[in-house]
């Protein structure tokens, strides 16, 4: 539950070799630090060692012989069995309440340690447009109690965050996604604003870690509860170890590219950022080398893209098999600068139906007419909600257009301020249309109405 009360938030902690505590959080102005002698002395104990192989911020070190980051934080001191949402905050957060413990480095420091081990930031869950998994490479993440001396053995985190579902746990310790967080001008998000996530416990936008599951915030909550009782304020080393694959990164990012020739489908994969071409040949053998790559244990991220001569039913086909195969040996995230995501191809029939959908998307239907030309009208739905009864009164009201480059204006002047929140567009086309051709309304209207499904008729 997100709407908590000021008595919900200050947690009486039960006594334990201590007095009862009040843990600081959203009714304070960040963690108060606990530990102060203790985690000077683990800085001081850290700088001793700082060269070029052992890199130190506060709060947190790099490692590069041992190959790990090592952060260190203290306990908020919930009782077991408390849900919570994160492993891991900054200092600043005011999540307290529902998060194992808080981070004494800033979430960009810990980004910087990672990038001192040579691993590269991926991309946040919808950090770009159209991700629906977190990218980057996997890390293990363990603990120990520093109270327990410098050669206490690392556990891994079941021990500290169990699962509802034994048999299908969300927390995996070797499973977690760097995703590096999102930046603007070169600062790091979390450095400021809420939840200031460090590790995640489910999918968010600006955590530095992810779980690799695909999994909401409203499917997670309840699914993860502390494993039992740590005091407030105990100090807790987390050690983060990058799962690369014959310390190679696991994260394969490609650019598929699908064409066909004589009934054929062709598909070039390429990688997204270099564009060094990987593999060039008929889908089917294709795919038989994405699905080689994947059981040698690369993490495929694909974007794919289609050739603009290619016809509707040719690509919705094709699209289907890659959403068949999302989160199944590979993982569709993105789209090209003027494509569409593959499940814009895919709409629901039942959306056909105007009745029941809200908002109400605008419409555009291409028609090719006898004559050899193409009939282009935009279709608006004006909702009527004075009328009785709990749905509204629509009324459909057509606009013939001419020019593609009529279309910004024309749904611009359409609606009232409401309207102008909507960002879902309907396209509704003959199977056999031409991607060059019903892309061009899609691309005209492309900042306006980003949410694009196109229909075949």
């Amino acid at each position: 539950m997100k709407i908590r009360t000021r008595a919900g938030l200050l947690l009486v902690l039960p006594l334990l070799s201590v007095c009862a505590k009040e843990f600081t959080g959203p009714d304070a102005d960040g963690w108060t630090l606990v530990n102060t002698n203790r985690v000077q002395t683990w800085q001081q104990e850290q700088q001793k060692q700082c060269s070029s192989a052992y890199q130190v911020w506060p709060g947190v070190v790099a490692d590069c012989k041992k190959r790990e980051v090592r952060v260190i934080a203290e306990a908020v001191g919930h009782r077991a069995s408390t849900v919570i949402e994160f492993l891991l905050i900054a200092a600043v957060s005011d999540r307290a309440y529902e998060s194992v413990a808080v981070s004494l480095a800033k979430p960009s420091d810990v980004v910087a340690a990672m990038e001192a081990l040579g691993i590269t930031r991926g991309v946040s869950l919808h950090g770009e447009p159209f991700y629906f998994w977190p990218q980057g490479e996997f890390v293990s993440i363990q603990y120990r109690r520093v109270d327990a001396g410098p050669d206490a053995p690392f556990q891994r985190l079941n021990t500290l965050v169990t699962d509802s579902d034994a048999e299908h746990p969300l927390v995996d310790p070797d499973a977690f996604i760097f995703t590096g967080g999102t930046w603007t001008q070169n600062v790091c998000r979390a450095d400021s604003q809420m939840p200031s996530s460090i590790v995640s416990l489910y999918n968010m936008n600006g955590t530095i870690f992810d779980i690799s599951a695909q999994i909401s915030q409203g499917a997670a909550y309840g699914r993860s509860f502390c494993s039992g009782a740590v005091p407030y304020g105990t100090l807790l080393e987390f050690r983060i170890t990058p799962m690369l694959l014959k310390d190679q990164p696991r994260v394969m990012p490609l650019a598929v590219q699908i064409s066909m020739s004589n009934q054929v489908a062709l598909a070039t994969c390429s990688a997204l950022k270099t564009k060094q071409l990987l593999c060039a040949a008929p889908l089917k053998e294709t795919l038989a080398w994405m699905k080689a790559r994947a059981e040698e244990g690369r993490e495929l991220f694909v974007t794919l893209d289609f050739d603009r001569s290619m016809p509707l039913q040719s690509v919705q086909g094709i699209a289907e098999v890659f959403t068949l195969l999302d989160g199944k040996g590979l993982k569709i995230n993105g789209c090209s600068e003027t494509g569409l995501y593959p499940r814009a191809f895919l709409p629901q029939e039942k959306w056909r139906e105007r009745e029941g959908r809200s908002p109400q998307p605008f419409e555009i239907y291409l028609r090719e007419t006898p004559e050899g030309t193409l009939k282009k009208e935009l279709v608006f739905i004006e909702e009527d909600w004075t009328v009785a009864g709990l749905d509204p009164k629509l009324t459909p009201k057509t606009y013939p257009f001419s020019a593609w480059s009529e279309l910004p204006a024309l749904v611009n002047k359409l609606g009232d301020e409401d309207t102008k929140k909507v960002q879902v567009l309907f396209v509704f086309v003959p199977k056999t249309m031409k991607l060059e051709t019903l892309m061009q309304p899609i691309q005209a209207l492309r900042e306006r109405l980003p949410l694009v499904y196109v229909f075949g008729e």
